[in-house]
C-alpha cells in the first residue's frame, strides 16, 4: 500500500512538472545559455531571445518599489509586486500595453537556512546587474556630475527597445555547500547594461526614502 501511494505522489510529481508552463525566467535562461554556449561572456540581444512581439522592456531593481512609481515609468498598470530583497521586476509592453511580466529572484546563501530536502534538478534563474563602480562611470563618459554618487552606484531600473537592447551576459553554476555537508546547486546567468542610455541610476542626493 505504501510503494503505490509512494508510485502516485512521484507520478503526480512527473506530471506537474512536464506540463506545468514554462516561465518566462527560464526561457530567458534557456535562450541566453544557448547564445553563450561554452563562453565565458558573451552579447545577447533581447528581442532574439524573446519569443515575443514587444517594443519596450523593463528590469527593475528591488530598490526601486520604494524610490519610483513603477506603473507612471511603463505608462500602464503591472500585476507583479516585488515583495522581497532580491527580487527583480521583469516587464515588457507593446504600444503601452503589458504583454509580459514576471518576478525573477535569485537563490543566495541567506536562503539556504531553509534548504529543500530534496532538489531534483539545479534551480535556473537569470540575475540583472544593478550595481557599477565609480570608475567604471567614469570610463563610460558620463555626461552628468559624477560627485553626486557614493563609490558602488546603484541602477535603479533598465529601460530598453529593439534597437537598444545588447545585454553583456555570462552562465555559471554555483555550488553551495550547506552545513551538513550536502550541496545545492543553482544555475545562473547574468545580464548587464552594454551603454549608459539604458540604466536610470538612484541618485542619493535626491532619493528620499
Amino acid at each position: 500500500m505504501v510503494k503505490k501511494i509512494i508510485f502516485v505522489l512521484i507520478g503526480c510529481i512527473a506530471c506537474w512538472w512536464f506540463f506545468s508552463p514554462v516561465s518566462l525566467q527560464d526561457q530567458l535562461y534557456s535562450s541566453i545559455k544557448a547564445k553563450c554556449k561554452n563562453q565565458e561572456k558573451c552579447i545577447v540581444h533581447l528581442h532574439e531571445i524573446t519569443s515575443f512581439k514587444w517594443d519596450k522592456a523593463y528590469f527593475f531593481s528591488p530598490q526601486s518599489r520604494f524610490s519610483i512609481n513603477i506603473d507612471q515609468v511603463i505608462g500602464g498598470a503591472t500585476k507583479e509586486e516585488q515583495k522581497g530583497k532580491r527580487e527583480t521586476l521583469v516587464v515588457f509592453t507593446l504600444n503601452g500595453k503589458v504583454v509580459q511580466e514576471e518576478i525573477f529572484d535569485v537563490i543566495v546563501d541567506d536562503d539556504l537556512r531553509l534548504p529543500p530536502l530534496i532538489q531534483f534538478s539545479p534551480h535556473k534563474s537569470v540575475d540583472i546587474n544593478f550595481f557599477l563602480g565609480k570608475n567604471e562611470l567614469k570610463n563610460m563618459n558620463y555626461s552628468g556630475d559624477i560627485s553626486d554618487f557614493y563609490d558602488l552606484i546603484y541602477i535603479e531600473y533598465y529601460k530598453m527597445t529593439p534597437q537598444n537592447d545588447q545585454l553583456n551576459a555570462r552562465c555559471a553554476t554555483i555550488r553551495f555547500t550547506l552545513a551538513a555537508g550536502s550541496n545545492i546547486k543553482e544555475k545562473q546567468c547574468w545580464l548587464s547594461f552594454a551603454n549608459l542610455s539604458q540604466i536610470m541610476f538612484l541618485n542619493p542626493k535626491t532619493y528620499k526614502n
